[in-house]
């Protein structure tokens, strides 16, 4: 049951800019040496989520959708 739980804890959480816009990919990539969950999102602008052990909480990085030059 424990091993259970420490397994469901390390997916993810579903973010504020998640629920509110479809998500159309999702996948790891490794940044700064770390594996990060990388999720982009239909109005361009994508999300990195880690578990950080020492703290022991997901951190979150958000980048907006980059502003195309005309």
């Amino acid at each position: 049951m424990e091993k259970e739980n420490q397994i469901n804890n390390n997916e993810p959480p579903i973010s504020i800019h998640s629920t509110n816009k479809q998500i159309f990919s999702k996948h790891y990539v490794i940044m700064r040496e770390m594996t990060y969950y990388m999720r982009l999102f239909y109005d361009g602008s994508s999300e990195f989520v880690r578990y950080d052990d020492t703290a022991k909480k997901w951190v979150f990085l958000c980048f907006p959708p980059e502003k195309k030059v005309i």
